[in-house]
């Protein structure tokens, strides 16, 4: 009569069955092991699920202006990954990727450095960022002698390395603080009190 019996070496399960008279068969099955994470920074997001799905993890991706929007897996480029590049991912584990559209990496690719916008109007900012819209937020000050609706400030300062995906911040002046009555924000009659930046973005 055989005899089984269960093995764990080294990560895989050996099934072992002694057939008596010191004869025994063993069975080995493999579990999966954990993988490395390889750069899938500027890679299609479609490459990224080809590997998310060999390497047996749960992938999840997010746009840059936030949710899964990606019209085209092919079309769609990563930016960023969590966890980071080299560190091992067990089977069922979790990825994280952040990525733009073709657009959208277009744009960042013509803009490898931060335009000067400070002195812009905020309609001509909102127009020239609209590609990476979703990168771009902006808030209003009180300032004195600065016409309403122009930019006073942004981060990253112009000339600035800009990388994919990077946060923008523009500032920009509602005048001097008795033009406003007391609303913090431009183009109060037409926005409900919101600057045309915030107007249409779900930041504000």
């Amino acid at each position: 009569m055989a005899v089984g019996g269960l093995v764990v070496l080294g990560g895989c399960t050996a099934v072992v069955l002694n057939l008596g008279d010191g004869a025994r068969v063993a069975a080995v099955a493999s579990s999966p092991a954990a993988a490395t994470l390889p750069d899938l920074r500027g890679k299609s997001l479609e490459h990224a699920r080809v590997k998310a799905e060999a390497g047996g993890w749960d992938l999840e991706s997010d746009s840059l202006a936030g949710g899964d929007t990606c019209p085209d897996s092919d079309a769609c480029f990563v930016y960023r990954v969590k966890p980071g590049v080299g560190e091992l991912v067990q089977p069922g584990g979790k990825v994280e990727v952040r990525y733009v559209t073709k657009s959208e990496r277009a744009w960042y690719r013509k803009h490898t450095r931060m335009p000067k916008v400070v002195g812009w109007t905020e309609e001509r900012a909102r127009k020239s960022f609209a590609p990476v819209a979703g990168a771009v937020t902006s808030e209003s000050e009180e300032s004195a002698g600065v016409p309403t609706g122009q930019v006073i400030g942004q981060s990253p300062k112009a000339g600035k390395p800009l990388k994919v995906g990077q946060a923008v911040k523009l500032t920009v002046s509602r005048g001097p603080s008795d033009t406003g009555a007391g609303d913090p924000d431009v183009d109060v009659d037409n926005h409900d009190g919101e600057s045309k930046f915030c107007s249409r973005r779900k930041w504000c």
